[in-house]
């Protein structure tokens, strides 16, 4: 159900426009399955179901589901495949403060704690890395399948 509103100008008759909507749709109870917004747009090179170009913040309320219809999570991302990766970082500058919370990738994967302090997480095949390098000091040996892979650790 799409609902137009009286969008005129308040302002003119000497009031103020408080909340203004570009699209709003209302709570919709009526069907089995009720949604507010639904595209059934096929894939193409240059089709998008949801495309914003603006630069103003978003915001959700609730939970997000990215491949998941029933999210779990505030962000709830599918498991990969074979040609698709659940979730990818691409390589950029970090932070200048480093931000506690933080996910970052410059070509090394970084997570900063609550202390705000930056540490990189380095993965390395098993053979190729040792502990007592001068950005580690020890590391955790996880085998993945057959492979011994060392998660590397810093002070």
């Amino acid at each position: 159900m799409f609902q137009a509103t009286n969008c005129s100008n308040n302002s003119t008759l000497g009031g103020t426009i408080t909340n203004w909507y570009g699209f709003r749709a209302i709570n919709n109870t009526t069907a089995t399955n009720n949604y507010s917004f639904h595209s059934t747009q096929a894939l193409g090179a240059t089709r998008w179901c949801l495309y914003m170009t603006g630069t103003a913040q978003n915001y959700i309320n609730g939970n997000l589901g990215l491949g998941v219809t029933v999210p779990t999570a505030r962000l709830h991302i599918a498991a990969g495949s074979t040609t698709i990766t659940p979730l990818l970082l691409t390589s950029g500058t970090v932070n200048t403060t480093a931000v506690a919370g933080a996910i970052e990738y410059n070509n090394t994967f970084f997570m900063t704690q609550s202390d705000a302090v930056r540490r990189s997480v380095v993965l390395a095949v098993n053979a190729t890395k040792t502990a007592g390098s001068p950005v580690t000091d020890g590391f955790i040996t996880i085998r993945i399948g057959s492979t011994d892979v060392k998660i590397l650790t810093t002070a």
